[in-house]
């Protein structure tokens, strides 16, 4: 990468953030890194800016070391002259090895990458992710130079043996979560910036009428705010009532010690199902958040899982913790994903059905006068390109022969590609994917698919839209691009 698109990169990064800046106070820091006769060397690392901690921010502190290892989790105090100084130092392709400026050592980037719209699980709130990468040491073990030391499992039985064991290294690098920044075949470091306001769970609807709560940052003006809003009276709603409502139209107290403001407005709304909210500051948008009347719940596969999983905290373990070498558990996700959207799902890559085929086959209702609509799904929390794309590929060939045969000329059979990968990571990999007509599903899909079952989703519109998703731009689902008022 050249120095002057570096520089440019990280210019957009400063920019964007420019005018919340003053909300940050925190800086969580964590890493994973070896040690050398010349100290700690990073292998890996986050800092993620923040204007307020966790509530079990206690837990943050945390040091783990062994032999060769060392991994640690801190938080510090945010200075935005500081990261300036850093950020300023590496356009220059100068070394950083100064703790009072940020915990990690950094030396030699190679690039830099600038995420504007991740989001992390559970938060339809914006973050804004600065990676870089190319930092001394890349991501493969043989060149991590530790001495005596030729396999992962070496480390596995290392880690065991610590003063805080575990059962393996992978355990160690998701306890920190940082198995994303692991698996890249280079070293990197993820600066994010969290987003500055949010809007509150306590938002709800109920006895005719909407409360909508917010919170910003106690450094920022309440008045820049913006909430806009979609009321839904049925699902799908042709013609949702939209509007929005300025910071000074809703009322606004201090959390006491917190450093955030709280604001909150409740109107008067018959027959609204759901409402979907907008927040932004300064005219830019920064999260968004869903509510739904519980008595007119609009989703009944969504109402009986609750039954058995209230929270979907199991459905969010099988999408966005299932370990890498734990395939099949992500694959379950998607299957009970796809099911509360609405697809009739075959699991046809169970070992005991078809263990050849492909790992799911998805149908959306068929309704008379439209062709069938097949799905034809393969999961991966790797790599997409080993031999995944050219098995999935004979799959749909095979399935479309057998399909013809049985008087289904027309029907409509998509390939897809599901992943548990973020878009940067798999980026290298889409055009291969595209050559090949397939579809490709991200992380980030999935984040925002997983906020859609709360709705009727209707999954002919949802097939539609996954046919957007074959590599040749940008994904048509990232959050803010699915209209409700389609599904």
């Amino acid at each position: 990468m050249e120095h002057a698109e570096k520089e440019k990169t990280i210019d957009r990064f400063l920019q964007t953030l420019e005018s919340w800046k003053d909300s940050y106070r925190w800086m969580i820091c964590k890493y994973i890194g070896i040690k050398t006769t010349k100290g700690i060397e990073v292998l890996c690392g986050r800092i993620f800016l923040t204007p307020l901690l966790p509530m079990d921010s206690k837990k943050i502190n945390d040091r783990f070391e062994s032999q060769r290892i060392v991994a640690e989790s801190f938080v510090k105090e945010f200075s935005w002259e500081k990261l300036l100084e850093l950020l300023e130092t590496l356009q220059q392709g100068e070394g950083i090895n100064d703790p009072t400026v940020v915990p990690f050592s950094f030396k030699d980037i190679k690039g830099v990458q600038f995420s504007p719209y991740s989001s992390m699980q559970g938060n339809l709130g914006r973050n804004f992710d600065l990676v870089l990468f190319g930092v001394g040491k890349t991501g493969q073990l043989n060149d991590w130079g530790i001495e005596g030391v030729s396999q992962r499992s070496e480390l596995d039985w290392e880690v065991k043996s610590a003063d805080l064991p575990y059962d393996n290294f992978t355990e160690l690098v998701q306890t920190y979560e940082l198995q994303d920044l692991m698996s890249e075949p280079s070293i990197r470091v993820s600066i994010i910036a969290d987003s500055p306001c949010g809007i509150l769970p306590a938002s709800h609807i109920g006895e005719q009428k909407i409360r909508i709560q917010c919170w910003i940052s106690d450094r920022l003006d309440p008045s820049l705010v913006k909430v806009g809003y979609k009321l839904f009276k049925k699902v799908p709603d042709p013609s949702p009532s939209r509007g929005s409502l300025s910071g000074k139209m809703l009322e606004w107290e201090n959390s006491e010690n917190s450093g955030i403001m709280v604001g909150q407005k409740t109107f008067n709304q018959d027959d609204t199902q759901i409402a979907q909210f907008f927040l932004s500051y300064k005219e830019i948008n920064l999260h968004q958040w869903r509510v739904t009347d519980p008595i007119k719940h609009p989703n009944p596969r969504l109402a009986v899982h609750k039954a058995l999983d209230q929270d979907r905290e199991k459905l969010n373990k099988l999408l966005f913790e299932s370990r890498a070498n734990r395939s099949d558990s992500f694959e379950d996700g998607v299957v009970l994903l796809l099911h509360l959207l609405g697809f009739s799902v075959f699991p046809s890559g169970k070992k005991h059905l078809t263990q050849d085929g492909p790992d799911i086959i998805a149908f959306p209702p068929i309704s008379q006068g439209n062709p069938l609509e097949v799905g034809v799904i393969q999961c991966t929390t790797g790599s997409l390109v080993n031999d995944k794309l050219a098995k999935l590929a004979q799959n749909v060939a095979d399935i479309k022969i057998h399909l013809e045969e049985s008087w289904f000329q027309n029907a409509d059979i998509l390939p897809l590609i599901i992943t548990s990968q973020s878009k940067n990571h798999v980026e290298t990999e889409l055009a291969e994917a595209g050559k090949r007509k397939i579809a490709v599903l991200c992380r980030e899909d999935l984040e925002y698919m997983l906020n859609l079952i709360e709705l009727s989703a209707n999954p002919s519109q949802l097939f539609n839209m996954a046919k957007q998703m074959i590599p040749s731009g940008a994904s048509q689902m990232d959050s803010g691009n699915i209209d409700p008022t389609l599904i």
